[in-house]
């Protein structure tokens, strides 16, 4: 079986004449990582990629190329995209479409999702209030919604209200058999600890000895409150930044996902969150 690399394990460097400084890959090679590919099962990944383009650099965007060639990847989302009106052609990897939820009236921030162009979507929600962000997908054919959202730190109830009121409203108008739900994103909630249990769930503690304000907690319980009346289970233990779990996902369907990988990234100080999936082509 081929092997993957983990986002951000390696760059892509080009002798300046456009050609691969390794010699590329020929025919052969193609052809072999096409066919590994389709035994291979789905993978979703996510990640606080801090600058998908930057204005000098396309190298995440360059890197992403190769590592959705070499690994089957249904789903890529993205948070801090710093994506904007004027950054819209170059954004394109050849096999997925991308919807996004782009930062309104400020820099950076922003939300974004490449979806395997196999699969069909409807985008059923991109919003941006006060440097808070979410796009939403509906994926047909899998029954699937997948969000992404990003809530900056030291974000106000009164900012984060709107988006949370915004995934109740989803949520809510569900028609139809229940979907899969996927939902994730940076939350940078540092003061909560997520531990694993034997279901691979995670429930949650607050960290003793850590600083946080009402308005912050209340902020958690109202997103927790959510996904619990919504059957949705955060499946991610591990530090994501640093020491804390900044990045979450949370799912109602904890089978579906057969392993899961935290791993560090020269991208970004945020980690990558790899997950393989059980779903079949």
């Amino acid at each position: 079986m081929a092997t993957s690399k983990s986002l951000g394990e390696h760059e892509i460097s080009n002798n300046g004449n456009g050609s691969r400084e390794d010699g590329g890959k020929d025919a052969a090679d193609e052809g072999l990582v096409k066919k590994t590919n389709k035994l291979l099962p789905w993978k979703i990944i996510y990640q606080n990629i801090q600058g998908l383009i930057t204005e000098n650099s396309k190298v995440k965007l360059d890197y992403l190329k190769e590592y959705s060639k070499e690994n089957n990847i249904l789903l890529m989302n993205f948070t801090e995209t710093w994506l904007n009106k004027f950054i819209q052609k170059d954004t394109k990897i050849n096999g997925y479409q991308i919807f996004r939820g782009d930062r309104r009236k400020r820099k950076r921030g922003g939300t974004a999702i490449y979806l395997n162009d196999q699969y069909e979507a409807r985008h059923i929600s991109e919003m941006s209030v006060d440097r808070n962000e979410l796009t939403a997908v509906y994926i047909e054919k899998l029954n699937t919604i997948n969000m992404v959202i990003y809530r900056p730190p030291d974000t106000k109830l009164s900012a984060f209200a709107p988006i949370l009121e915004k995934v109740k409203d989803i949520l809510r108008n569900v028609s139809g058999p229940d979907p899969t739900i996927i939902i994730t994103g940076d939350f940078n909630f540092p003061f909560i600890r997520w531990i694993r249990g034997p279901d691979n769930g995670c429930r949650w503690e607050i960290k003793p000895n850590t600083r946080f304000t009402n308005d912050e907690k209340e902020q958690f319980n109202r997103l927790y409150e959510i996904m619990d009346k919504n059957n949705l289970i955060q499946i991610i233990e591990e530090p994501t930044r640093e020491r804390n779990t900044l990045d979450l996902v949370f799912t109602n369907e904890i089978s579906m996902f057969t392993h899961t990988e935290v791993t560090k990234s020269s991208f970004s100080d945020h980690h990558l969150i790899e997950l393989t999936t059980n779903i079949k082509k």
